[in-house]
């Protein structure tokens, strides 16, 4: 500061405390149409749920009723001051009672994810089985075909069965079992 009696400096330390941004975590159970949530977030103040059907919910650990079987992409958001942090995973809602593969006993990757050509599909299974398929559906959950496969390892060229642009969801089913959804998209 100056005036006509001069000048003065001071200076103070300011003090600025930066938090963490939270995490988003969740698991889920569903019952045929009804799927319980478990938040599994850290430092979150306060949540957002997307249900992939144009439902939302604020609450920390809500349950939802789907009106339809389908495959369904459920988005966390979880918030604080500092920021927030999305997690999204794909739910599999059904009326029938469908029993699931664990996720130790498979593995299922499709690669490059977008792509815009032809998709390449590594599938490895930990056991013999006497009927395996690969289902594909859209976002929809509609069936749009399947590919049987022969073997507990191999990989699928997927460039016929899936032709136009958009998202789809890949799920190994083993003798009666569905394994989790694997989101890819063709651009």
């Amino acid at each position: 500061m100056a005036n006509a009696a001069g000048s003065n400096t001071t200076s103070a330390p300011q003090l600025i405390s930066v938090g963490l941004v939270p995490t988003a975590a969740f698991t889920f159970i569903a019952n045929q149409l009804d799927v319980a949530f478990t938040n599994g977030s850290t430092g979150a103040t306060s949540y957002e749920w997307a249900f992939g059907d144009g439902f939302i919910s604020n609450e920390a650990n809500p349950s939802h009723n789907y009106a339809a079987e389908g495959t369904y992409e459920v988005t966390l958001t979880a918030t604080n001051d500092c920021g927030f942090t999305v997690n999204t995973q794909t739910v599999i809602v059904s009326t029938s009672s469908t029993e699931f593969l664990t996720e130790t006993s498979y593995s299922l990757t499709a690669s490059p994810n977008p792509f815009s050509q032809n998709l390449v599909v590594n599938y490895e299974l930990s056991a013999e089985h006497t009927d395996a398929n690969l289902l594909i559906t859209n976002v929809l959950g509609k069936k749009i075909g399947h590919v049987a496969l022969t073997g507990t390892t191999g990989t699928l060229q997927l460039a016929d069965q899936l032709t136009g642009s958009g998202v789809y969801f890949l799920h190994l089913q083993v003798d009666g079992k569905t394994g989790k959804a694997l989101r890819v998209v063709k651009i």
